[in-house]
């Protein structure tokens, strides 16, 4: 009975059973990893390139413009225009995205911790004890409310690895 139930939330959530028998553990499964570290990097390669791409595109257009770049030109009123945007939208970026620069220290240290409570769903959100995981509303249908979970998650993203009834 317990795997009729678990088997559709697993397959929302994207966790296998090889993934929940190595959270159990403390551990990331090599599916996991792999998935988090793409999450992770692309994240932070989109924030690097939006940061940069319009200080490069300053850069062009005075380099276009003037036969030579110099440093003065790097130095010019309308170079400083283009850091100020690069740096605006790559603080943006990250603020937005804030849980990716967490990620990495999760991801590096590589150690899951259990949460085992009664599940309430507010929102986007399953509430576990005091913690709040951000769920798809497919997902956040099949919990059942009231029944026990243990979860399993990475403590500074606050990132869901998978769950099962508590026992």
């Amino acid at each position: 009975m317990t795997d009729k139930v678990l088997a559709p939330l697993a397959e929302a959530l994207r966790f296998s059973t090889e993934d929940l028998r190595q959270n159990r553990q403390g551990k990331l499964s090599i599916r996991q990893k792999g998935r988090l570290w793409a999450r992770c990097l692309g994240t932070l390669a989109g924030g690097l390139a939006l940061a940069l791409a319009p200080i490069l595109l300053t850069w062009l257009l005075l380099g276009w413009s003037n036969a030579q770049l110099t440093q003065a030109n790097l130095a010019d009123s309308r170079a400083w225009l283009g850091y100020a945007v690069g740096l605006a939208l790559g603080a943006f970026f990250f603020v937005a995205n804030f849980r990716a620069v967490f990620l990495l220290p999760d991801l590096l240290a590589a150690q899951t911790v259990p949460l085992e409570a009664q599940a309430q769903v507010w929102g986007r959100y399953l509430v576990i004890k005091q913690r709040r995981f951000v769920l798809e509303p497919p997902s956040l249908e099949l919990i059942r409310h009231g029944v026990r979970y243990r979860v399993y998650f990475l403590p500074l993203s606050n990132t869901l690895l998978s769950l099962e009834f508590a026992d």
